[in-house]
């Protein structure tokens, strides 16, 4: 009940562009639209008592709009604010309104991890985190035009409330408003102030952690529907209940105003799996990497004398590392063929108490030839989870730089239709795009820096990580400036080329890990963990 899927696979093409599409689409369903908002991240803190946003544009984040609904009149707009299930692959975006989880149908085949996170661990997690979701937020509807909000009272998943000042409070997994021609509303998520109350928690057994929700809009025949499949639009939401920075260390360099996240990095992590295919076009030589993390962000917990617990593998965390290509020449020495920091463009963290497979995102490697027959070997270093963070995201703005510098060149004036990214393998079928003129061209970008500055870290998170540790904290590394934490390295011998997809077949694969604090092993795997679905 009250489900929708939308499984996100984007690269940094694909993300660049999301942003050209969205003015072509329009609306996702019949007769309204959304406005596509920035990502809203809450922060409750018990140990100061407060709550409030945080990010670096907090301050200016509007509340999401629908309007336009000419076209639906006499419908319905359904909308609620859904949690994100925990399922094994970091792009699955299934949402739960009701509180239901669907037990996973995947599972992990030739996974480096001692021990699977059981289907019933994910769900006492879920649960405890949608209780959080309902009994800490609420949505309230303001009508723009300080018109009348048209709704039924009696409503079998929403209860609705009027109030002073005309707007409404909407509680519950879904509500309805009815649609007539001049309805344009704002949807505002509400913290209420009791869950800022330790004793509030405590009484109510809410746990201290992270979670992630979407609030989602669509268009229905009537008020009673559980039908999810008009989509018009959805936000981002994230709520952080902090820790007492008496029980975990946080950053507290921003004041106790502010959102204190760990400074400790917990994570268990291997190689996952690893796609590489051929995109070579006449002379124009180039390979594209897929590749993906095992990810363990699960840690123990520390309890306060209040009786409050949390531990730093609650919270999400940034994953990214330097991924390195290297050649292995008949006398075994490595040559090297090309480097990148890793990462996802899409959503650059990883869940809190979450293990499965993190996604990164596609990596064109201009200019490289590999052969069948050759061994090669890929390896990921990680330092200082902050600083492979930053360096994620200024490999992304640099990629604006040039694309801002190409703009207005001679002969490079106009973005000619990309028809060949609908035959890159693994990205969705993407219509053809118009020719943009310089100025459009601009107006884009700009909302490309805008997106990738809500990725970008600001005071608040990514924290800087003091120390990083194994699952129980009892075995740490301290980190600074040159910290290396973990080396994997999979080396691997090119067999022939898959007829399914045209990636290369991976032979002869070896795996090796080297961290100060994670267990070391050297391994000849059949073959790389990858994930199956029913």
């Amino acid at each position: 009940m009250f489900q929708s899927k939308s499984v996100f696979c984007w690269t940094l093409i694909a993300l660049l562009l999301s942003v050209f599409e969205v003015q072509a689409q329009g609306s996702f369903g019949p007769g309204c639209s959304m406005s596509k908002d920035y990502k809203f991240n809450f922060f409750i803190s018990p140990e100061n008592q407060i709550s409030g946003l945080y990010g670096a544009l907090a301050d200016r984040l509007p509340p999401t709009v629908i309007s336009n609904c000419k076209g639906a009149s006499g419908k319905y707009l359904g909308f609620g604010l859904g949690l994100r299930q925990p399922y094994f692959s970091s792009d699955a975006a299934d949402v739960s309104f009701d509180g239901s989880i669907r037990p996973e149908v995947c599972e992990i085949k030739n996974s480096s991890f001692q021990t699977t996170m059981p289907f019933s661990e994910k769900k006492a997690q879920f649960d405890d985190q949608f209780r959080l979701l309902r009994q800490c937020t609420y949505i309230e509807v303001t009508h723009l035009d300080a018109k009348p909000i048209q709704f039924n009272e009696k409503q079998n998943h929403c209860k609705m409330t009027k109030l002073q000042n005309g707007k409404v409070r909407a509680e519950g997994d879904f509500c309805y408003l009815r649609i007539n021609p001049e309805l344009r509303v704002a949807l505002s998520v509400i913290i209420r102030p009791e869950c800022t109350k330790p004793e509030f928690l405590a009484a109510n057994n809410l746990q201290y952690r992270d979670l992630e929700a979407l609030l989602q809009g669509y268009v229905v025949e009537d008020d009673q529907s559980v039908v999810t499949e008009n989509m018009i639009g959805t936000t981002k939401v994230r709520l952080s209940v902090m820790p007492n920075s008496k029980t975990i260390a946080v950053n507290g360099d921003s004041g106790p105003e502010t959102a204190q996240f760990p400074t400790t990095f917990t994570a268990d992590i291997h190689q996952g799996p690893i796609a590489i295919r051929d995109g070579s076009f006449g002379d124009d030589k180039k390979v594209f990497f897929d590749m993906s993390l095992l990810v363990d962000t699960r840690s123990d917990r520390k309890c306060g004398r209040g009786g409050d617990c949390a531990g730093p593998g609650d919270y999400q965390i940034p994953v990214a590392g330097e991924v390195e290509v290297f050649e292995i020449a008949g006398s075994g020495k490595k040559v090297f063929l090309d480097s990148w920091y890793g990462g996802n463009a899409a959503d650059p963290f990883a869940k809190g108490g979450w293990q499965g497979i993190f996604r990164f995102g596609r990596k064109v490697s201009e200019g490289l030839e590999m052969h069948v027959g050759r061994t090669y070997e890929v390896q990921v270093n990680f330092y200082n989870p902050y600083d492979d963070f930053t360096m994620l995201v200024k490999g992304w703005e640099q990629l604006l730089v040039d694309l801002t510098l190409m703009n207005g060149t001679a002969g490079k004036d106009f973005i000619q239709p990309m028809n060949s990214l609908n035959s890159l393998l693994g990205l969705p079928q993407l219509p053809v795009l118009p020719q943009l003129g310089s100025t459009e061209v601009e107006d884009q970008l700009e909302k490309v820096r805008q997106m990738m500055q809500k990725m970008g870290q600001d005071q608040v998170f990514p924290p800087y990580y003091m120390e990083a540790c194994d699952r129980t904290l009892a075995v740490c590394q301290k980190m600074n400036a040159q910290s290396k934490y973990l080396t994997l390295s999979t080396r691997f011998t090119i067999k022939g080329i898959s007829q399914e997809d045209g990636s290369y077949i991976l032979g002869s694969v070896s795996t090796k890990r080297v961290s100060s604090f994670m267990a070391n092993y050297s391994t000849t795997p059949p073959a790389l963990p990858h994930l199956v679905c029913e």
